[in-house]
């Protein structure tokens, strides 16, 4: 008895939920709605198999309430952030500063047609060909007191002050080269 009734209870909150969305397609005049098919179906009749074309501009296309302003990319490499997280200032320049030398250092040695793209994680920020997490070439974790760099095919090594990519340069080509071969 109590299957059968928690199959009615369902099935009858399915249908709820289908009439509601029709509700709200035939009050948008959604494409693909009842009474959009409708229209269809009698415009097809009364014009001899053929569909209706649209009478006015604004029937044809959509209105737009705003066009979206245009926004200049950010120097470097796109980061995907998961959303609504932002890193501290400070972890973030110094974040910014080695994506920003690492494209520099990368980019002359990309094939056409292959794209160096950071991708934002809880932990670190990963250089990436393709913007595939499984191609990775290195990952940098700027978020710990400590920040260090992990290359691939190399143990994660602590980063100093004094450190910067172009004295990793060997290794980091290397791993390039790897990825890509």
């Amino acid at each position: 008895m109590k299957p059968i009734l928690f199959f009615v209870i369902s099935f009858l909150g399915m249908l709820f939920i289908a009439s509601q969305t029709s509700k709200q397609r035939s009050m948008n005049g959604i494409p693909g709605s009842a009474e959009a098919a409708e229209e269809a179906k009698v415009s097809k009749e009364e014009g001899g198999g053929q569909e209706a074309a649209p009478s006015t501009e604004s029937e044809a296309k959509p209105h737009l309430e705003e066009e979206p302003e245009e926004v200049s990319p950010p120097e470097g490499p796109p980061v995907d952030r998961p959303h609504g997280q932002t890193a501290a200032s400070g972890e973030e320049s110094m974040e910014q500063d080695w994506l920003e030398k690492l494209v520099h250092l990368f980019s002359p040695h990309l094939p056409a047609g292959v794209e160096l793209v950071g991708r934002q994680t809880k932990n670190y920020v990963a250089l990436t060909l393709d913007n595939n997490p499984r191609r990775w070439v290195c990952r940098l974790y700027m978020k710990r007191s400590s920040p260090a760099i992990e290359i691939y095919g190399r143990p994660k090594m602590a980063l100093g002050s004094e450190d910067s990519p172009e004295k990793l340069e060997e290794q980091l080509m290397r791993a390039l080269k790897k990825r890509l071969g």
